[in-house]
């Protein structure tokens, strides 16, 4: 808590916010409000100074001179205009005057006086030169201080929250033989979550599967990881919108287990969660008599054997865990995990086993912010959106049968691309579950080509071409610390070799995956392309796992999950509509045509893209429902009306059965408000299509009709 006398002051927050707000500009972002670099000055440095250089030196004397005094009048205060004006002048009457004495005095050679001191002319053009010199190097240095030389800096006191605590959630039904568990975070008061402090705490056994004990005789061990690898699937849904939703939710904590946490962590964080690194050459060894070979293994044995429980606890791998930003209060957070099969998360060389969980919960930091950070948020919920950019995973899996040597899988991504991909090849009974198969063992299969396609460029431009059988394959595994950006990746190359033979791919514009930045988002399609040494021995699965840039944006009502880029931006969409008092108090939000909320209920106006969420999002259609559920419309191309009628039959009455086939489609208050905003967005120079723009030129024309008749 804060001390006596130390508080948040309510019109302070506000006034933070409101600048947040306000200062918004979607296309430049600096710590400075006035860009510097290109003034007078530098431009006198570019074309001026090199002029006077060339001059003779009587001008260049004086037009140094007439220089120097336009810095001290301007940095007096005199404006720039009036300071070179009256320079000027001067410097004409003193060229003016030098001459008609020159001319007074008469002709003829004067010889040049030698004098073995400097004269106080070549002095003074001299230290002229050096002036201005100087005045160059400081507009092209910007000059700094030391952080320890800031001696008078006051300390920094932490106001925004008065306290936070973990709170332990439990199951919301019984887990007594259920592969499915869920919880429900409810929002209590103003109080935050902090989404990346979610904990997982499983208590467990290892059991026969007839349910008997697990004694010393049966050598059953977990696979690695086993906290997070023991679930197949985790569904994350926030106010019942679905946010994330992981079908191979194993592999995916598994392979962020290897590539994103460094040794250190790997060896005393991670083993919390059962975490022993397999020994590269012995994964799918599981002996676990003294002969075995796989101590990672054994290590985990010792930790579950003879059937007593053991607890694990870490982080749920969850994508909103990936940013800092605290979920605001009020929203409600479902957390639903599908158990994977015994025969995955298990290895034993004989025999059948189970794993029984004996208790589960979740412990999630809660935030009590204070009362006036409160307040400044819910004013600012009047006017935008709460923000929570984040990486969204998804994975994809493809079979490739044995006997094949060369494989081209076209479109195996359509639609906004990723911003990484890692790539990897597990045998297909693994994946599927065997007892006797290390599911985690990425093998090279004697890969000797490997590519991406994107929209027929090849990345990288220079295939990879790994050799196995003559250990040549150091240009992808260094793709392990280049395209993930890091240096400390703990996996060796014999690792990389034997068993952790990943592929990664950094598809942005300026290679930075891992930056705190988005980039602007790709569409299109990616094709993968592989060939191997010798024929494939078994049936193989090929894993793909790909980063997604995505944007949660949250008002008082509703959740909208931004999977896409579109050429308008939804925000603006959304604070447009809002600042219309007739739309506000009927506005149900903008959607995707697959995000529409199930029912319509107290709304009546809505703006939804004939896109999905996977897609570009470039064509709108305002809407406004009125009592009869007849439909007054704006399309944002200015289409011909059946194609809107059309798209209104086949996306929008799927989802609303109740509105009538007969739709209204006239010049009333709604459309005039609804083109108002589409002009606005494009007054403020948003990105549009030829087609938009050509629309919004016969708006200029009809505008001032459309607000007239209505």
């Amino acid at each position: 808590m804060a001390k006596r006398g130390h508080r948040l002051e309510p019109e302070h927050c506000i006034a933070h916010y409101q600048n947040q707000i306000g200062n918004a500009n979607p296309y430049f972002s600096s710590d400075f409000p006035i860009q510097r670099g290109y003034g007078f000055f530098s431009s006198l440095r570019r074309y001026a100074l090199p002029l006077m250089m060339q001059a003779g030196k009587y001008l260049g004397k004086r037009l140094l001179a007439s220089g120097q005094n336009i810095v001290e009048d301007v940095s007096r205060g005199k404006s720039f205009r009036h300071a070179a004006r009256d320079q000027l002048h001067q410097s004409g009457r003193d060229i003016k005057a030098d001459i008609l004495r020159k001319l007074q005095g008469g002709g003829g050679v004067k010889r040049k006086k030698i004098s073995a001191t400097p004269s106080n002319e070549a002095t003074e053009t001299e230290s002229n030169r050096r002036v201005l010199q100087s005045l160059t190097v400081k507009m092209d240095r910007c000059y700094c201080t030391k952080s320890e030389l800031e001696l008078f800096q006051p300390e920094k006191i932490q106001l925004a929250i008065d306290g936070s605590s973990f709170v332990e959630i439990h199951p919301v039904a019984s887990i007594s033989d259920n592969n499915t568990i869920e919880f429900q975070i409810t929002g209590l008061g103003d109080a935050y979550f902090d989404l990346s402090h979610v904990l997982l705490n499983i208590q467990a056994k290892i059991l026969k599967t007839d349910g008997t004990a697990f004694v010393e005789a049966d050598k059953c061990g977990p696979i690695n990881y086993l906290l997070n690898t023991m679930f197949s699937e985790c569904h994350i849904s926030l106010n019942d919108r679905q946010i994330s939703s992981e079908s191979n939710y194993a592999y995916k904590t598994y392979i962020q287990s290897i590539l994103f946490h460094p040794e250190s962590s790997q060896k005393n964080f991670l083993r919390a969660g059962m975490f022993y690194k397999d020994t590269s050459s012995a994964f799918d060894d599981t002996d676990l008599t003294p002969a075995g070979t796989n101590l990672g293994l054994k290590q985990r044995y010792e930790r579950v054997k003879e059937g007593k429980i053991f607890d694990m606890c870490g982080f749920l791998h969850i994508d909103l865990g990936t940013q800092p930003r605290l979920l605001i209060s009020g929203t409600t957070v479902r957390v639903r995990l599908l158990k994977a099969k015994d025969n995955f998360s298990l290895l034993a060389k004989t025999g059948d086993f189970r794993l029984q969980i004996e208790n589960i919960s979740l412990f999630i930091r809660k935030c009590d912010v204070s009362s006036s950070i409160v307040i400044a948020h819910e004013k600012a919920l009047e006017q935008a959106l709460v923000q929570m950019p984040f990486t969204r995973i998804e994975t994809k899996t493809f079979t490739l049968s044995s006997g094949l040597k060369s494989i081209i899988i076209p479109n195996a991504m359509n639609g906004i691309l990723p911003s990484r991909m890692v790539l990897g090849l597990v045998s297909n009974a693994a994946f599927n579950g065997d007892f006797k198969k290390n599911p985690f063992n990425f093998k090279n299969y004697n890969l000797s080509y490997i590519s991406l396609s994107e929209n027929g460029v090849q990345i990288p431009m220079s295939a990879y071409t790994p050799s196995y059988k003559n250990n040549l394959f150091a240009r992808n595994y260094l793709s392990l610390f280049t395209d993930l950006a890091q240096h400390n990746t703990n996996i060796s190359l014999v690792e990389y070799k034997n068993s952790s033979c990943l592929y990664v791919f950094d598809l942005t514009q300026d290679y930075s995956a891992s930056d705190p930045f988005n980039n602007v988002a790709r569409s299109g399609d990616i094709s993968i392309h592989l060939k191997f040494d010798e024929i494939l021995p078994e049936t193989v699965t090929l894993l793909v796992y790909m980063e997604m840039q995505s944007l949660i944006e949250i008002d008082k009502v509703e959740i909208y999950l931004q999977t896409f880029k579109n050429n308008m931006d939804t925000q603006t969409l959304l604070r447009l509509a809002r600042s219309d008092p007739i739309i506000a108090r009927r506005f149900g939000g903008v959607f995707a045509s697959d995000q529409l909320p199930n029912n319509r209920g107290y709304y009546r106006s809505f703006i939804v893209n004939t896109d999905s969420s996977l897609e570009k999002g470039t064509h709108w259609q305002a809407m406004f429902f009125d009592e009869a559920d007849k439909c007054t419309f704006f399309c944002s191309y200015g289409t011909d009306p059946r194609e809107t009628l059309k798209f209104l039959s086949i996306k929008i009455r799927q989802k609303w059965n109740g509105i009538r086939k007969s739709y209204n489609i006239s010049e009333r208050h709604l459309v005039g408000c609804f083109v108002s905003i589409f002009y606005g967005i494009y007054l403020e120079n948003y990105q549009s299509t030829d087609c938009e723009k050509h629309m919004f030129a016969k708006m200029n024309v009809s505008l001032h009709v459309l607000r007239k008749s209505s």
